[in-house]
């Protein structure tokens, strides 16, 4: 992001909660950002608009961004574990280094692979026609004992 973008931004910001943004502002703002794609910012400044009532800070838009790019700690974390599971990545890829883009791209499709599945499979229940789940009960009698039993 380029100065004349930290602007922008706060311009945005100040319609939503009537700050006033000075040079000074934009200059400190501009220090943390800089590094931060305009467009993503932008898009985390409206989502904190009409998702929060708190303040906007410039913690809230790294923090934002990161959430967009699965770049949290627990995401990354997140990810590791499940493209472990897929055989996407070898076993010992730490859980703190982020996936390669190639491995999420694959990751990113696996999910929404399964994500239009359930929808699928809640279209097909919704219009009464059978799923397929693996089991049928016909009653609670049915459920077989936990292995700890």
């Amino acid at each position: 992001m380029i100065q004349t973008e930290v602007v922008k931004l706060l311009a945005l910001a100040a319609g939503f909660d009537n700050r006033k943004p000075d040079p000074g502002v934009a200059a400190a703002w501009w220090e943390v950002l800089r590094g931060i794609d305009y467009e993503d910012a932008r898009q985390v400044v409206i989502a904190h608009a009409t998702d929060s009532s708190e303040y906007l800070n410039v913690r809230h838009i790294v923090d934002g961004v990161k959430r967009m790019n699965r770049l949290l700690p627990s995401q990354i974390a997140a990810d590791v574990r499940a493209a472990r599971g897929y055989g996407f990545i070898s076993r010992d890829w730490p859980e703190s280094e982020p996936i390669t883009e190639d491995v999420m791209r694959r990751l990113t499709d696996r999910r929404a692979g399964i994500n239009q599945l359930a929808i699928d499979m809640e279209d097909a229940s919704v219009q009464g026609e059978p799923i397929d789940l693996g089991v049928t009960l016909k009653s609670p009698d049915d459920v077989p004992p936990a292995d700890d039993e």
